[in-house]
This record gives structure tokens, sequence and C-alpha cells, in this order.
């Protein structure tokens, strides 16, 4: 791949990352548009993980039958909601399978709307960036092809006779803020070139090379940087608790975050310009960021619910819920006022794992000093 054409991307995610929501809109909205077959999936969770952002597909809104004049549903369902900043939520189109569940779209920094006429003309007052991706005609048929099988090709040509008049009527490559070429996935390509030749996972965890303990200071700095850009953060983990001391007990091998998933996007431009540029994982699933030197800081995303309470999506797809009065808690490091878990909360994340020889250490500390009884069915270790 061309230099130009990787600054290309990189340049347009600066882009979106400078984008303002549109007045009245609590989000900013980014659009992938694009004949069908054009590649715009795979722009999307590109962006998606360079965002921390979720993925409302126009593919869940139209059909066979209707393949364009859908968009009044997905206007009242996801945009109009996300403007007056409620969640959005919708039945997906089942495309003649079996009906899927509902689903939910918190109202946050960054909202990627990919699909076909995606950044149609009732659609633009509500978006913040609009991309539009040209594809030779030949090759999205081929793929269409590919995907859904050769049964289906009168289908995938009638389509295109939609889209076509879609394009004729609306001209949305005039005006969309980018047009990427969609014959080749640069985007693919571009993330997986990485700033360095070794795996990043070699540079993320407990057994990462380099590796440079989290002292205070840098704590601090990091604070300070995020504050600068907006973002909220609450201390986790080791950090966490010995905020909540007021003191530092032991060495820390790295940093634990709690944030909102809309400020993920601000995060990791932030902790950029301070030198933190290896990323391994990426939002809505918990993340690590290290710098050069081996620093290291892991991120937890939540999305606040109509109570308050922080729900964090696991590994696993499940969910696990911070209580809301759990944000409350107030520390200090290094002498300035820090944000934390509160005690009670902090007891409560110490379950659930094996626990290694600290984590028992500090149940015993946040017992002793805060009257917080342990999780349910903790023995203490002999």
């Amino acid at each position: 791949m061309r230099r130009s054409e990787k600054e290309l991307l990189h340049d347009a995610l600066a882009a979106i990352r400078r984008s303002e929501a549109p007045e009245g809109m609590r989000c900013r909205v980014v659009a992938v548009d694009g004949p069908g077959g054009a590649g715009k999936s795979s722009l999307s969770e590109w962006l998606a993980a360079e965002l921390g952002a979720p993925v409302v597909h126009t593919d869940d809104f139209a059909s066979w039958d209707n393949p364009i004049e859908w968009w009044p549903t997905l206007l009242e369902k996801v945009l109009r909601p996300l403007a007056a900043g409620h969640p959005a939520r919708y039945l997906p189109n089942s495309w003649g399978g079996p009906a899927r569940d509902q689903v939910t779209v918190e109202p946050q920094d960054f909202v990627i709307l990919e699909g076909v006429t995606a950044s149609r003309a009732a659609f633009r007052p509500y978006l913040a960036y609009r991309i539009w991706i040209e594809t030779p005609r030949q090759l999205r048929l081929k793929r269409g092809i590919e995907r859904d099988g050769e049964e289906m090709r009168r289908q995938w040509l009638k389509c295109m006779e939609e889209e076509d008049r879609y394009v004729e009527q609306e001209r949305p490559e005039e005006h969309a803020d980018l047009v990427l070429p969609g014959d080749k996935e640069l985007w693919a390509e571009a993330s997986e070139q990485e700033s360095m030749n070794e795996p990043v996972e070699r540079r993320t965890g407990r057994g990462r090379v380099p590796r440079t303990e989290m002292v205070s200071g840098e704590l601090i700095r990091l604070i300070h940087a995020l504050e600068a850009a907006g973002v909220t953060v609450w201390l986790d983990g080791g950090w966490g608790v010995d905020a909540l001391l007021g003191e530092q007990r032991r060495e820390h091998d790295d940093l634990d975050v709690v944030i909102e998933m809309r400020d993920v996007s601000a995060l990791q431009e932030a902790l950029r310009s301070v030198g933190y540029s290896y990323q391994h994982r990426k939002a809505p699933l918990s993340f690590e960021i290290v710098d050069s030197e081996g620093r290291q800081v892991d991120v937890h995303p939540i999305v606040f619910d109509e109570r308050g309470n922080g729900v964090y999506r696991m590994d696993s797809g499940k969910t696990w819920v911070y209580p809301a009065e759990g944000f409350a808690g107030v520390g200090q490091v290094a002498g300035e006022e820090v944000r934390c878990l509160t005690p009670q909360v902090q007891m409560l994340v110490h379950s659930g794992y094996e626990l290694s020889a600290k984590d028992h250490e500090e149940i015993r500390v946040l017992q002793e000093r805060f009257g917080v009884e342990p999780p349910p069915g903790y023995q203490h270790p002999e």
C-alpha cells in the first residue's frame, strides 16, 4: 500500500475526531455510504474499533422488497432518539431468517451509521461526517454473489437498479466529506500496519517487554492530560485502593481506569499525545495502552444506564454492572484529589476470578480501614 493511501485514512480518522455534532445532536454520527458490495462494512468495523463506537447497519431496516425507502423508520428509531440524548432501540430485519433480538444503542461520543443510503438527504441534519465509497459495479456484484450465492443474482441486480436511482437523485458523493475507493480494503491493511515490527500483544500485559511500573507522578500526569481533554476517569484496581487509603502501599504494574464509552476516542487521543501509542484490544471491551517504555493503562469502558449504573461488557459477552453509588469515591495520590471507585465497589470487583496475594491484601485492607465486608463466599488465606 502506498504511503499516501495510508495517510488518507489516518487523516480522515483525525478529521472525524475533530468533527462537531450538528446543532441539537448529543453525539457525532459518522455515515459510511456506498452501493451494495462497495466495502462499507469493512471500513465501518475499522472505524468503530478506532473510535470505540457502535455501528448501526441500514441493512437492519432494509429488505429485498424494500432496499431503499425504509428510511423513515431509522429516522424515528435511531437518529431522533440519539439527537435527544436517548437510547436508540429497534428490531433488526431478519431478511427471511429467524427473528432477531432488539438492538439498543446508547448515546455516546461517536456512532457509525453504515449502509446503502446512510448519508441520504433526510439524514444529513444528524450527521457529523459523511464518507462515500466508490467501487466498480462488476466488483460489487462479484462480492455480492460470493456472499449470498448465485441464486441471488437477480435480486442483486434489482437492488443495484434501486441504488442507481438513489445515486442519480441525491448525488451522495457530492455531499461527502470524503470519497474513498472500495476496490481495495485499504482500511483493513491500515489496521494491520502497526507502528512497530513485533506483535502488540508482546508490548502489553503483565509479561510485556519493556515494562516500567506506574508511579504516582506519571499517574497524575495522565490524569491532568485526560482532564484537559474533557475525559472523566475513576481509578480502579491497585491504584484505586491506594488512592482511597491516601498512600502508596506497593509497586503498581499498571493503572486501571473506568471511563464512559463515549469518551474512548478522546482518551485515546489524549494518551497518544503524551506518548501512549501501543494498544491491545479495543472498545467496547476493556483494552490496554502502553508507552514506549512499557508503562500501561488498562481502560474499562462503561455505559451509564437510566439509573446511573455503569454497564460494562465482559469478554464473554455478558455485562457486569458498577452500582451508581460506586462512582462517588474520592481519594488522594501524591497529595492530589482524584476520583476513584468507592470502597464498597472496590471490594465487589475482587470476585469472580482467582485471587492473588495482592488481591487478598487489598481485601484485608478494605475491610479493616473501611469496614466493608468481603465478597460472599470469600475465605481469608491461611
